[in-house]
């Protein structure tokens, strides 16, 4: 995918999961209102996922990391603010994941901060943190359960689009 096709797609569907994480911490992922904004996000994914066999999407710094791609975007701070409560470096979404899976992903990264810290304190946090097609990377990955990828450790690798 080239990278101004990658920049557009990839922000709107950052937007979109945006919009559809604040409508699943406000209700469930269960919820009608839910609905509406899960499917807009998991449509915007779909080409993504077309295109490559899967998306990381990232934050640090300001910068939204989409794959190996850095674009500066200050209107996914609250986003990017509550991955960071929760540890979580990004999300990987491979190619097949299913509207389900998305939505019993999107429920997980939506979990109260609260519960995150319990999780990654308990025994079994690799089953309660996933979602087949569907990673979630966190600041205590290991090779046990999450696969590890730290968008600020890689940033000097990543690409980086201003504009």
């Amino acid at each position: 995918m080239e990278t101004h096709q990658l920049r557009k797609q990839g922000l709107a569907f950052a937007r979109s999961l945006q919009r559809a994480y604040e409508i699943v911490t406000l209700y469930t992922h269960h919820h009608p209102l839910a609905e509406e904004p899960i499917r807009s996000a998991y449509m915007a994914l779909s080409p993504l996922l077309l295109e490559s066999s899967e998306l990381i999407l990232g934050f640090a710094g300001h910068r939204v990391m989409l794959n190996e791609l850095s674009v500066f975007d200050t209107t996914l701070s609250m986003l990017e603010n509550e991955f960071r409560r929760r540890g979580i470096t990004g999300v990987r979404f491979r190619q097949g994941i299913s509207l389900d899976q998305f939505r019993q992903g999107l429920d997980i990264l939506a979990k109260s901060a609260e519960s995150w810290t319990r999780m990654d304190r308990s025994a079994d946090q690799s089953e309660e943190k996933t979602v087949e097609k569907l990673d979630i990377l966190t600041n205590n990955s290991s090779s046990n359960s999450q696969p590890a990828h730290n968008p600020e450790e890689r940033t000097a690798e990543y690409r980086d689009e201003t504009r």
